[in-house]
Protein backbone atom coordinates (compact mmCIF):
# COMPACT_ATOMS: atom_id res chain seq x y z
CA UNK A 1 0.00 0.00 0.00
CA UNK A 2 1.27 3.46 -0.81
CA UNK A 3 1.78 6.29 1.66
CA UNK A 4 -1.22 8.13 0.24
CA UNK A 5 -3.37 5.01 0.61
CA UNK A 6 -2.37 4.52 4.24
CA UNK A 7 -3.05 8.17 5.02
CA UNK A 8 -6.45 7.94 3.32
CA UNK A 9 -7.36 4.69 5.12
CA UNK A 10 -6.17 6.08 8.49
CA UNK A 11 -8.23 9.21 7.87
CA UNK A 12 -11.35 7.12 7.30
CA UNK A 13 -10.68 5.19 10.52
CA UNK A 14 -10.17 8.46 12.40
CA UNK A 15 -13.51 9.81 11.14
CA UNK A 16 -15.26 6.55 12.05
CA UNK A 17 -13.88 6.65 15.59
CA UNK A 18 -14.69 10.35 15.93
CA UNK A 19 -18.27 9.75 14.76
CA UNK A 20 -18.75 6.80 17.12
CA UNK A 21 -17.37 8.84 20.02
CA UNK A 22 -19.80 11.68 19.30
CA UNK A 23 -22.69 9.22 18.92
CA UNK A 24 -21.91 7.36 22.16
CA UNK A 25 -21.25 10.57 24.08
CA UNK A 26 -24.59 12.01 23.04
CA UNK A 27 -26.39 8.93 24.40
CA UNK A 28 -24.48 8.19 27.61
CA UNK A 29 -21.93 10.03 29.71
CA UNK A 30 -19.27 7.46 30.61
CA UNK A 31 -18.09 9.44 33.62
CA UNK A 32 -21.48 9.92 35.30
CA UNK A 33 -22.82 6.47 34.32
CA UNK A 34 -19.64 4.51 35.08
CA UNK A 35 -21.21 2.62 37.98
CA UNK A 36 -23.71 1.16 35.54
CA UNK A 37 -21.39 0.88 32.53
CA UNK A 38 -18.34 -0.24 34.46
CA UNK A 39 -19.95 -3.08 36.35
CA UNK A 40 -19.41 -5.86 33.79
CA UNK A 41 -15.96 -7.36 34.26
CA UNK A 42 -15.29 -7.54 30.53
CA UNK A 43 -15.89 -3.82 30.13
CA UNK A 44 -13.38 -3.11 32.87
CA UNK A 45 -10.90 -5.56 31.35
CA UNK A 46 -11.33 -3.87 27.97
CA UNK A 47 -10.60 -0.45 29.46
CA UNK A 48 -7.49 -1.73 31.24
CA UNK A 49 -6.29 -3.51 28.10
CA UNK A 50 -6.89 -0.46 25.94
CA UNK A 51 -5.04 1.97 28.20
CA UNK A 52 -2.11 -0.42 28.67
CA UNK A 53 -1.90 -0.49 24.87
CA UNK A 54 -1.96 3.31 24.74
CA UNK A 55 0.84 3.58 27.31
CA UNK A 56 2.97 1.04 25.40
CA UNK A 57 2.38 3.00 22.21
CA UNK A 58 3.35 6.21 23.99
CA UNK A 59 6.67 4.70 25.14
CA UNK A 60 7.41 3.95 21.50
CA UNK A 61 6.42 7.48 20.46
CA UNK A 62 8.50 8.95 23.31
CA UNK A 63 11.54 7.09 21.98
CA UNK A 64 11.01 8.72 18.56
CA UNK A 65 10.04 12.27 19.52
CA UNK A 66 12.87 14.57 20.53
CA UNK A 67 11.06 17.41 22.29
CA UNK A 68 9.66 16.96 25.80
CA UNK A 69 6.59 19.04 24.96
CA UNK A 70 5.78 16.72 22.04
CA UNK A 71 6.16 13.68 24.29
CA UNK A 72 3.86 15.22 26.91
CA UNK A 73 1.32 16.30 24.28
CA UNK A 74 1.09 12.83 22.74
CA UNK A 75 0.79 11.16 26.15
CA UNK A 76 -2.20 13.36 27.01
CA UNK A 77 -3.66 12.96 23.53
CA UNK A 78 -3.37 9.14 23.59
CA UNK A 79 -4.87 8.85 27.07
CA UNK A 80 -7.81 11.17 26.40
CA UNK A 81 -8.50 10.38 22.75
CA UNK A 82 -7.34 6.76 22.47
CA UNK A 83 -7.48 5.34 18.98
CA UNK A 84 -8.25 8.75 17.50
CA UNK A 85 -4.96 9.99 18.93
CA UNK A 86 -3.14 6.96 17.57
CA UNK A 87 -4.46 7.38 14.04
CA UNK A 88 -3.82 11.12 14.10
CA UNK A 89 -0.21 10.50 15.17
CA UNK A 90 0.27 7.97 12.35
CA UNK A 91 -1.26 10.31 9.77
CA UNK A 92 0.96 13.21 10.85
CA UNK A 93 4.12 11.08 10.94
CA UNK A 94 3.41 9.66 7.50
CA UNK A 95 2.83 13.12 6.09
CA UNK A 96 6.15 14.31 7.58
CA UNK A 97 8.29 11.36 6.52
CA UNK A 98 9.27 11.46 2.88
CA UNK A 99 11.39 8.31 2.85
CA UNK A 100 9.08 5.65 4.30
CA UNK A 101 7.33 4.72 1.10
CA UNK A 102 7.96 4.65 -2.59
CA UNK A 103 6.77 7.69 -4.45
CA UNK A 104 2.98 7.77 -5.05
Amino acid sequence: MTKRGIIFFSGILFMLMFGMTLYASSHQNLFTDFDFSGSPEWFQATLVDFYINQIILWFWVASIERKRMAKAFWLVFFVFFGSMGTTLYIILRLMQNKSLFKKD
